[in-house]
């Protein structure tokens, strides 16, 4: 019973010692810096393609090439497209000048109906007093009416030009958006793992022309004291 008494004791004062030592280490030893994990970068692939069929008017970067944000990746041939841009821009053009005349005419119109009205005026006074023909004036009221229907004319004109001007804005921006579907470009940086096509080939609506290497980072970060 005695010698059980003792062995508990002893135990009691090794456990006491070792934890006594461990505090003392723990209170030399801690610097109170924190320790973060880096980052882990892994590399993802992109497929890039064109939602456009056509054949590769330029030239494609090779494997092992850098690719940046927003690079002409490739162009493809769009036949006709071009020169509809241009007829529309010619078209539009004309619809300004036409516009310009227009106005100038409505300018004119719109002074001479002013001086047939005030003509009318006088007028009306002669044939009351008796000095002119009612006949004149009758000329003077057809004149005035005819001005007016003109004035009237080149207001629709005006209506029928926007119209016509508003078809090719439509159409312009359809070109655009054909210009832009068959460009090719690189939405992020990276570096051309596989080249699947390559200037004068033929590729269809969302087949890959390259694959890009890019690397994306996951920050998996864990913080610790050092001991």
């Amino acid at each position: 019973m005695r010698r059980a008494a003792w062995v508990g004791v002893a135990i009691v004062i090794a456990v006491a010692g070792a934890w006594g030592y461990g505090a003392l280490v723990r209170q030399e030893n801690d610097s109170g810096l924190r320790v973060r994990l880096l980052a882990i970068a892994e590399d993802q692939t992109l497929d890039l393609s064109l939602s456009r069929a056509g054949r590769i008017l330029t030239r494609v970067p090779d494997e092992g090439e850098a690719v940046a944000r927003q690079d002409v990746v490739a162009r493809v041939e769009q036949p006709g497209l071009a020169e509809d841009a241009a007829d529309y821009q010619r078209q539009r053009a004309e619809i300004v000048a036409r516009e310009l005349t227009r106005r100038q005419n409505v300018e004119k119109a719109k002074a001479e109906l002013a001086q047939i009205v005030s003509d009318e005026k006088r007028m009306t006074r002669l044939v009351r007093d008796g000095i002119a023909p009612a006949a004149d004036l009758e000329s003077l009221r057809h004149r005035r009416e005819a001005t007016e229907a003109g004035i009237r004319a080149l207001e629709t004109e005006k209506r029928q030009l926007e119209a016509q001007d508003d078809t090719l804005k439509v159409r312009v921006d359809k070109v655009k958006e054909f210009e832009h579907q068959g460009t090719l470009v690189s939405p992020v940086a990276g570096i051309v793992l596989t080249r699947h096509h390559r200037e004068g080939e033929w590729v269809e609506a969302g087949q890959p022309i390259v694959t890009l290497q890019v690397s994306s980072s996951r920050p998996q970060s864990l913080t610790a004291f050092t001991a």
